[in-house]
């Protein structure tokens, strides 16, 4: 089973006081988006890390029954890694994966996680240290698969900015995926990108 760890806890410092998970995008939220195709692919369970305006985004799951878990990470506006590990700290003692997915990356649909999922499901079979990284035209995308083996090595990370140190660190268990969708780098942080992805996809969809 694969355990999804979500991170929706940031600060969106860049977004002018808004926060930009739900901020309206065709018609959804951007996290009903990222919520939703997550739901629909083949993890088996999905965390929520909420921080900032945590009631808001808590509220607005209640809203719409989506059936996740949620976990408040009181250290958020510490870095990444501290909602990182909050998330992973209650993943399922039967997980075999844990993913770790952006909530601002709105774009990717289930099949691609399922491509990545399935890249991780059939590694994982000849190297139990198995961690999955998705590319896009050479450019490092999300989400990231971690085997469940990696779960006391990520709780023990001592670096804020992330997991991208422990992949650098296993260099002998990374499988790169070759995505042909640029959304698995599409996060958004400003309102530019906010309106780049937006005309991005626009663009996919004539």
């Amino acid at each position: 089973m694969i355990s999804c760890v979500l991170l929706a806890a940031g600060l969106s410092s860049r977004m002018e006081g808004r926060n930009k998970l739900l901020m309206s995008l065709e018609g959804k939220t951007i996290l009903a988006h990222t919520l939703e195709a997550l739901l629909a692919s083949d993890a088996g369970e999905v965390i929520v890390v909420l921080g900032y305006q945590s009631k808001e985004v808590q509220s607005f799951i209640d809203s719409k029954n989506y059936a996740v878990k949620t976990v408040y990470n009181k250290h958020f506006a510490t870095g990444l890694t501290s909602s990182i590990k909050a998330g992973v700290k209650i993943t399922s003692s039967y997980s075999d994966g844990i993913m770790i997915c952006l909530a601002d990356m709105p774009f990717i649909k289930p099949n691609q996680y399922n491509q990545i999922i399935k890249g991780f499901n059939q590694a994982v079979k000849s190297n139990p240290d198995t961690i999955i990284v998705p590319y896009y035209h050479g450019k490092w995308g999300n989400p990231v698969i971690f085997s469940a083996a990696h779960k006391s090595e990520i709780l023990s990370h001592k670096k804020m900015e992330g997991c991208k140190g422990l992949i650098k660190s296993n260099p002998q268990n990374v499988i790169k995926i070759n995505l042909s969708i640029k959304s698995i780098t599409q996060d958004i942080d400003t309102q530019e990108e906010f309106e780049s992805a937006l005309q991005d996809n626009n663009n996919r969809h004539k």
